[in-house]
């Protein structure tokens, strides 16, 4: 009887070992899986925010970041200086210009305000084309 119990742990003992390897590739096979479909998402979103980029470059426009309370410019400093000169913004210092073109905006519309506060407040998009007194 005693050599049947031990055949019998031996082989329980194999079974769980096979049972914890092949759990072990599963769980494996599934991180792979997701990891490659990460990767692909990140390499997508990279294409689109170097096209994004590249829009802005082509088209003369400014990406300004809003980043716990703060302003900061991400592309297109010429444009950005350029759209604070035709809203006769006072000369600034470039890391304060963002700040200085969004306060603007704010104070030149109530529907420019109402946008950017949901922007800042609710993550809403906007976007805003400048016309400076010479209506370009």
């Amino acid at each position: 009887m005693a050599p049947d119990l031990v055949l019998a742990a031996a082989i329980g003992a194999v079974c769980l070992a096979l049972a914890s390897t092949l759990w072990a590739l599963s769980v494996r096979r599934r991180a792979d899986d997701r990891i490659a479909a990460f990767k692909l998402r990140i390499n997508r979103l990279e294409g689109l925010a170097d096209a994004t980029q590249a829009s802005a470059e082509a088209f003369d426009a400014a990406m300004l970041t809003l980043e716990d309370g703060e302003t900061r410019l991400a592309w297109g400093e010429d444009s950005l200086t350029f759209c604070a000169e035709l809203m006769d913004l006072p000369q600034t210092p470039a890391a304060e210009r963002p700040t200085a073109v969004i306060e603007a905006l704010m104070r030149a519309d109530p529907d420019h305000a109402r946008k950017l506060t949901g922007l800042i407040e609710q993550g809403e998009g906007c976007a805003f084309q400048v016309r400076g007194a010479n209506g370009y």
